[in-house]
């Protein structure tokens, strides 16, 4: 695994930048890009998509298929292996073969404000959902 603190000189911008974004890693091990830019906006940050990347890559790795697919995992971190993770997983849902509904659960649900106009998705509970989908299929049959 490449340190990446050997190659980024200390006290420098860049440092202070990657630092930013390790710390996020210590407060939970998984992120998807959307929520991990919206964090760091609330906490007064923001990085390109580019050099968000350049910085998750040094830290973490991410899955191209399963339940984890296309989240952000701490490097030395295994979803698979902790069954706390699961709060985290991506879930499918798929109603008849006509409707299919994608929700991204990041953390555990809780919505005490209303949504801000930089969020990339309204994160729903999994029941509410299920009753909006039985809804719009019941119009429509």
């Amino acid at each position: 695994m490449v340190n990446w603190e050997e190659y980024i000189p200390k006290g420098s911008d860049q440092w202070e930048s990657q630092m930013v974004v390790f710390r996020m890693f210590d407060e939970r091990p998984i992120w998807s890009e959307g929520s991990l830019t919206e964090r760091l906006l609330d906490k007064g940050f923001s990085f390109s998509i580019s050099m968000l990347r350049r910085f998750l890559s040094r830290i973490s790795y991410y899955f191209s298929s399963g339940p984890f697919q296309r989240f952000w995992i701490k490097k030395g971190y295994d979803p698979r292996k902790d069954p706390d993770s699961r709060i985290y997983q991506r879930i499918i849902f798929e109603y008849q073969s006509h409707y299919k509904v994608t929700v991204m659960l990041t953390m555990p649900i809780k919505i005490n404000k209303p949504p801000s106009r930089r969020q990339h998705a309204l994160i729903l509970s999994i029941a509410t959902m299920v009753k909006r989908i039985k809804k719009v299929v019941a119009a429509r049959v």
